[in-house]
């Protein structure tokens, strides 16, 4: 494919969280660009629309117009999708989000950030970062950048800050990179990848492609693997414990995290670092914007400019809303290291204050996969709360349910419970919780699917719930 090859281009799925970031860059490159999807952020749709997207609210062969020339799919389209049948029927030009990517930043220097987690806060963060320094750089992510509105940034330098989604294999499909990050590797995405052999194989490969440099997170067995078996200081940069640059003295303060960066190879030591997001896992993950602003040799006044005005990406510890006191947040772990990084910067910043945690797991081979590591990963929640599996579009599994997770879980907790496995009152959640919350606890709301819906419905209805029970508990004591 080559820039002048096609001038419409059709999205199956564009209101997806990364497609409808390539129908954005499509049009402002100059093509024609229209869509269809069932569901999406709206904010992200009404701005394809204002750029002269067409956008279908529905699928339909006939979206699959004589005009169109391109016909781009994610691997969530389903094979017998109408339009992809139709688009195969015409002969049309069908493309792989991860090859239409490629294309894209053909003419760019390209940082690429993968890793199973902590990839779309360290995009965006190495993305501003270069923001601040002066690179104005084209930003692609995986979630919404409240400092640009939207999950791209369009620059007009040379360079090219994307996020390489790691969960079908295609970022395989980048066919060159100037410098690879990877955050780090657990399993993950095993109903595709089946093996840690073949999952740490994909990771080295991404690595491999980088040119420049590849910036690795020493977290697990990956990062040692990987370097004993491709030695190369010229090219390999670590980060973390004992890595090529690592912290030391993390405390909390009120919007995030302080810290001193040391660097290993040389005297120098940035002390002092302000960064306003919570939590240690998201330290590792500013460690990998300092190796990246090494590389580059940006400033450390832009460095720590960059960490002090950073705005979280959406559904990372969001706040939604309060209720009497109590706070609300958002938030998309979905696998057990996640939630424990989650609880454990809630408990550092919230010393004292009661946590519960509203778990939605998120796709049944997940959870198969990774059942006893979920059961032990709540132990710094004062409660859980477990609601019905979010399957993502997968078929149930047997005995694979919030059921059988919570009766494991209880094993390690003693306070912890299921909301019916046929679908979750709110107020009975209310009801719940408003028989043991304090001012200042807080409630995070975990998981990759909907359960962003309920996070932003539940401080209102809670508000509710605890105005009623104090007017009530007002009304008795009158009566007395």
């Amino acid at each position: 494919m080559t820039k002048t090859m096609y001038k419409s281009i059709h999205f199956v799925g564009i209101g997806g969280i990364g497609m409808s970031a390539l129908a954005y860059v499509c049009l402002n490159q100059g093509y024609a660009v229209s869509g269809s999807t069932l569901s999406g952020e709206e904010s992200l749709l009404d701005a394809l629309e204002k750029k002269g997207a067409l956008i279908y609210k529905s699928h339909h062969a006939s979206y699959i117009s004589e005009e169109v020339e391109c016909v781009v799919i994610s691997s969530s389209i389903k094979s017998d999708n109408v339009e992809w049948l139709e688009a195969r029927k015409k002969n049309k030009i069908i493309l792989h989000r991860s090859e239409l990517l490629d294309h894209l930043i053909l003419d760019y220097q390209i940082i690429a950030i993968s890793g199973t987690h902590g990839k779309t806060t360290t995009t965006a963060l190495i993305g501003h970062m270069l923001d601040v320094a002066g690179y104005d750089p084209l930003i692609i992510t995986g979630g919404i950048m409240p400092l640009y509105h939207s999950n791209v940034r369009q620059g007009k330098g040379a360079w090219a800050v994307i996020e390489a989604d790691e969960s079908d294999g295609t970022f395989l499909n980048l066919s060159r990179v100037d410098i690879a990050v990877v955050t780090n590797v657990e399993p993950e995405h095993m109903e595709f990848y089946g093996t840690e052999e073949k999952l740490f194989s994909f990771f080295s490969k991404f690595l491999l492609k980088a040119s420049k440099k590849r910036i690795i997170g020493n977290m697990g067995s990956f990062c040692q693997d990987f370097t004993k078996y491709h030695d190369d200081s010229s090219l390999n940069v670590t980060y973390g414990s004992q890595g090529s640059v690592y912290c030391q003295n993390v405390c909390p303060f009120i919007e995030g995290t302080q810290f001193d960066a040391i660097f290993v190879n040389s005297a120098m030591t940035w002390d002092g670092l302000k960064l306003h997001l919570k939590g240690v896992h998201n330290v590792h993950n500013a460690l990998a914007a300092i190796s990246v602003a090494q590389t580059l040799g940006i400033k450390a006044l832009d460095v720590y400019k960059a960490f002090s005005t950073f705005k979280s990406v959406q559904r990372r510890m969001t706040h939604t809303g309060s209720a009497q006191g109590v706070h609300v947040l958002d938030d998309y772990a979905h696998h057990p290291t996640e939630i424990k990084a989650v609880l454990e910067a809630l408990r550092c910043h919230y010393p004292g204050k009661k946590i519960f945690i509203i778990f939605q797991p998120h796709r049944y081979t997940r959870l198969q996969y990774l059942m006893e590591e979920f059961a032990e990963s709540f132990c710094d929640a004062d409660e859980v709360m477990v609601l019905p599996v979010y399957g993502a579009g997968e078929k149930p599994l047997k005995d694979i349910n919030s059921s059988v997770l919570l009766e494991k879980i209880q094993k390690f907790h003693k306070r912890a419970y299921i909301f019916s496995e046929w679908g979750v009152s709110l107020q009975d959640l209310c009801d719940h919780l408003a028989r043991f919350l304090n001012q200042e606890d807080i409630i995070v709301c975990c998981g990759a699917g909907d359960i962003t819906n309920l996070a932003y419905a539940l401080p209102k209805a809670l508000e509710r719930t605890l105005v009623e029970i104090d007017s009530l508990v007002n009304s008795s004591l009158a009566w007395k």
